[in-house]
């Protein structure tokens, strides 16, 4: 209601079919909305048929619900209201409170204990590119909380949106432009309780960092824009001066050196109007950008490869790591109506995010039987953006039924530059330690790697309605193309000739009066080991189109099917590799029919039961056909393609029973079972010395579940607790996987172990109150999960475990002004620590755990301030 007057006023609402109902005591200040949540009771009267339109309110959790109750399929979600009072500060720490989501190391989404291929990441119902080599999925922690309105989870399929998921799609929508002018300023401090004002691993980075962006400070050096630089096939021919120079330029710093750690800082600015252009037309904007800079250190850390035998052949018992996190994000959309039935919408989005990382591992090499020190110097940054137009067109003159089209591109990009490690022998004692580089193939490296990924898409929706009881038809169709490079040098210092200095750190020996050409006697040079598979590229291109039906059966039974033909074409083209002669053009060509069928039986007004019966798919990667080896830079272990790797086809049920007894609240209990059909998995076998991974087609894999979600107001109990509410979901799941061996496949290894990133259980509870005046929101939330694999050893080894952690983070906001608000925030008050487990089977038979990470994650806690309306 706009222009209200300042006051205490009597509302009375009235709506079809519901008994009319006053409220007294309605209170309204100046610069403030006033909202109110009322309960009406239906009554039965006979009228012919009204439309109503208004405005939504899109952030509301009440109106979640109704959106959920009213779905053609199994979803849930959480709007801005739950996240800001939750105090979660990206995507990543909001998505674990949906029922049934978890998220691994804040990044990889987890949807019913399935994650990468099995999960669908979209942005504004759009399908986003990946800025992680070789991989699906887009890290959650790419999007501030600042720049989402709601998060919407889809358990189950249907033919209008991708098909390519089981455990479940997950869209991220932006905020729209508000009904009134509205404006919000804030900043925010953090201290964290293992890291702040302690020691943090660090080295020299450029000026631009804490935009997330090299400035150049860590390109390569002048002289290898030269090719007679160095001469792969006969290092002979190099031009040796340039080949010295090269050596000469590189920034010699890779020692990292203790420094402070200060407190972590957050910012946000958004603006939203909205202007009435006239009765049937209008215009809105909303813009927002937020920024955070965050700080960790890691100290006195464990990180362990253990051997059959349960001996640690890699013992990092004294692992000390420096992290300085940059997170930034805008977006711009607006909207605007030309009538009652037209509107049309610009929607765009940029985020980036880096991490400076400085690492310092010490410990027992069992295999060789020595002491050992690495370090390691990188930054890592990576960026997605979105750009969309979308139109929703309603034609009373065509059946009344309703078009929504959708046109755009997107982005995504990672930059690894100057990734560079050295590994040393230690000996002497503790008081006087003496370092000797390792000459081995990982030490003295420095790495480039650079992807980028561009993509457009237009997508079209037709809904008409069939008949006054919502019986409606809907088809439509998609086209979504997209190329993707990648680029990878790799440079090593090796001996010229003889025997170079050694001793010490490499700033000591890598001196220019150390750096020489190929045979210089006594030199260490600068050689290139870049592979021809080290640089690709691809298109991709899916073409879908789908046809859907909703119609009552009877007055309460409602059913929904139809079926998607999805049709995929990738390509990918590289200059060749160690098992491949020449070029590479490989193509993989899938075209699939997807169907579902659901049914809706409304059991009274308020209660709900869904079954859903639907077949999805899951394709492999360009990485994981190509026929050759990437080295995989994070964990130092090949990865090679597999070229009859098939796609995986997966038949789910699931069914629903939902409650929804009040505005705002639900109950609803859910069982899924889902069956694979050539289930894509990890095999690490073992080539010569070295492991190496590689992904095969199980025969078969199941996984099934029960989840619990319930939202209630407390009311119930007495009148001081009217103003609490409690919300709680739990999720149980469990997981059968069959692995076959590719080089033998009647050899099946690993069954009944789960598949990689699902925990047995999610559970989230939440406790809210807030005040009679609304100036005070009090949250508390627990989350926690079940153990979950986050590595797989060898095929015959047990996977290493990701250890149940119980997380408790409180919330407090208090409006001290009409337009100033203050927020308090904890997170992970129980400051438990974060630990991998594997359990190794010895000589004697039983299973033992040892311990293979384990480091401190403390508690956080902050202090915001925002000034808006």
């Amino acid at each position: 209601i706009k222009s209200a007057p300042v006051g205490t006023h009597t509302l009375v609402f009235s709506s079809v079919g519901y008994a009319k109902k006053s409220v007294t005591g309605v209170e309204v200040t100046k610069n403030e909305a006033a909202t109110l949540d009322v309960i009406m009771s239906s009554e039965t009267i006979e009228l012919k048929s009204i439309t109503v339109e208004a405005e939504r309110v899109r952030a509301n959790e009440s109106r979640m619900l109704i959106k959920r109750r009213n779905a053609p399929n199994v979803t849930d979600g959480i709007t801005s209201e739950v996240i800001e009072k939750s105090g979660d500060s990206d995507a990543g720490d909001a998505v674990k409170r949906v029922v049934g989501v978890s998220v691994v190391d804040n990044k990889e989404l987890i949807v019913r204990g399935q994650g990468g291929r099995y999960a669908n990441l979209r942005l504004d119902g759009a399908t986003l590119p990946s800025p992680e080599p070789g991989k699906k999925e887009v890290p959650l922690d790419l999007f501030p909380t600042g720049l989402l309105e709601e998060v919407i989870a889809s358990k189950t399929f249907t033919p209008d949106q991708p098909a390519n998921f089981s455990g479940g799609s997950v869209n991220l929508v932006t905020k729209e432009f508000p009904s009134a002018l509205s404006y919000k300023v804030s900043t925010s401090v953090g201290y964290n309780t293992a890291s702040t004002g302690e020691n943090r691993l660090s080295y020299k980075g450029g000026d631009l960092d804490w935009l997330g962006i090299d400035d150049g400070e860590r390109d390569r050096p002048e002289a290898m824009n030269n090719p007679d630089w160095f001469d792969q096939s006969n290092p002979s021919l190099s031009d040796k001066e340039l080949q010295e120079q090269a050596g000469e330029q590189f920034q010699n710093e890779w020692t990292p050196q203790p420094t402070g750690t200060p407190l972590n800082t957050g910012y946000g600015i958004s603006l939203g109007n909205r202007y009435d252009l006239s009765e049937t037309k209008a215009l809105g904007f909303s813009g927002s950008l937020t920024y955070s800079n965050s700080y960790a250190a890691l100290d006195e850390g464990v990180f362990r490869e253990f051997n059959s035998q349960a001996i640690p052949w890699a013992d990092y018992n004294n692992v000390r790591e420096g992290k300085q996190s940059v997170l930034w994000g805008g977006l711009f959309n607006t909207s605007l109506t030309t009538g009652e039935n037209t509107k049309f919408s610009f929607k765009s989005v940029y985020t980036r995010t880096s991490d400076d990382i400085a690492i310092s591992r010490s410990g027992h090499d069992g295999y060789n039987d020595r002491d050992m020190l690495e370090t390691n110097l990188r930054f890592i940054s990576r960026w997605v953006g979105s750009a969309n137009i979308s139109g929703e067109h309603r034609l009373p003159w065509l059946l009344n039924s309703n078009v929504l089209w959708r046109t755009g591109v997107n982005g995504a990009g990672r930059d690894d530059p100057d990734n560079h490690s050295a590994f040393y022998t230690v000996t002497g004692t503790a008081e006087n330690p003496r370092y000797t580089v390792e000459p081995q193939k990982y030490s003295l490296n420095r790495l480039y790697s650079e992807q980028n990924e561009r993509g457009a898409q237009i997508a079209l929706d037709w809904s008409i309605p069939l008949a006054q009881d919502g019986a409606k038809l809907k088809f439509g169709g998609l086209f979504e193309g997209k190329t993707h490079d990648f680029t990878s040098h790799r440079y090593r210092y090796v001996e010229a000739g003889g025997q170079p200095p050694d001793e010490g750190f490499a700033e000591d020996f890598l001196t220019p009066e150390n750096i020489g050409a190929y045979r210089d006697r006594g030199q260490w040079m600068l050689a290139d080991y870049t592979l021809p598979e080290d640089k690709y590229n691809v298109n991709d291109h899916t073409s879908a189109v789908y046809l859907m039906a909703d119609f009552p059966i009877t007055a309460k039974l409602r059913a929904i099917g139809g079926a998607r033909y999805e049709d995929s074409r990738m390509r990918l083209h590289s200059d060749g590799g160690r098992y491949v002669a020449g070029d590479t053009l490989f193509n993989v060509h899938t075209g699939d029919w997807l169907p579902m069928g659901s049914m809706v039986y409304r059991l009274t007004e308020d209660m709900n039961l869904r079954g859903v019966i639907s077949r999805t798919m899951a394709r492999p990667t360009y990485r994981e056909v190509a026929p050759f080896q990437f080295q995989d830079h994070a964990i130092g272990i090949p990865k090679e393609g597999n070229p009859f790797l098939r796609s995986t086809y997966i038949t789910n049920y699931d069914l629903r029973w939902e409650l929804f007894p009040r505005t705002g609240e639900i109950v609803a209990v859910s069982a899924f079972t889902k069956g694979f059909q050539d289930a894509i998995e990890i095999f690490i076998k073992r080539e010569g010395t070295r492991n190496v991974y590689t992904h095969v087609n199980s025969p078969d894999a199941t996984s099934y579940g029960f989840e619990l979600e319930v939202r209630k107001l407390l009311d119930f109990i007495g009148p001081s607790f009217e103003r609490f509410t409690f919300g709680g979901n739990l999720s149980i799941m469990e997981s059968e996987v069959t692995v076959a061996d590719p080089e033998n496949p009647s050899d099946l290894l690993k069954s009944n172990r789960p598949l990689q990133g699902q925990s047995g259980f999610t559970l989230n509870l939440l406790l809210g109150y807030t005040s009679t005046d609304r100036r005070t929101d009090v949250t508390m939330v627990y989350n926690s999960f079940g153990d979950r694999p986050v590595r797989f050893g060898q095929a015959r080894e047990e996977p290493y475990y990701e250890q149940t952690r119980h997380q408790v983070d409180f919330t407090i906001q208090h409006r001290i002004w009409q337009t100033v608000r203050l927020k308090l925030g904890a997170k992970n008050l129980l400051s438990e620590d974060y630990i991998v487990t594997q359990e190794v089977r010895t000589q004697e038979g039983p299973l033992k755990e040892r311990v293979g990470e384990r480091y401190e994650i403390g508690t956080s806690f902050s202090l915001g301030v925002s000034y808006g309306i």
